[in-house]
């Protein structure tokens, strides 16, 4: 997908966190998100992605926050999902709770 990229976090050599981040977009696409839930789908093949969540993505990945974390996060599984608007990019944060 151009204009997105796809950043893992390490801790002890281990993976302690994800991002997605869309560049230049306006508008997300349906598209677009299906790539976020998949990804998140796939970090735990045993939950299944609520629509409760996916929704508060959708809703909270154009509000502008100064730091991703400053979002009011969701959960999925033991994720901790952080979604927002941090200067021009949509940010979709995942961390390992």
């Amino acid at each position: 997908m151009p204009d997105t990229d796809l950043a893992v976090q390490t801790l002890k050599e281990k993976v302690s966190g994800a991002g997605i981040i869309f560049y230049k977009k306006e508008i997300l696409s349906d598209k677009d998100f299906n790539v976020v839930f998949d990804f998140i789908e796939n970090l735990d093949n045993q939950a299944q992605l609520q629509q409760s969540t996916k929704d508060h993505i959708k809703a909270n990945i154009t509000k502008t926050v100064f730091q991703i974390k400053q979002s009011a996060p969701t959960q999925h599984s033991r994720f901790k999902i952080f979604s927002g608007k941090v200067g021009n990019e949509e940010i979709v944060s995942i961390e390992v709770n």
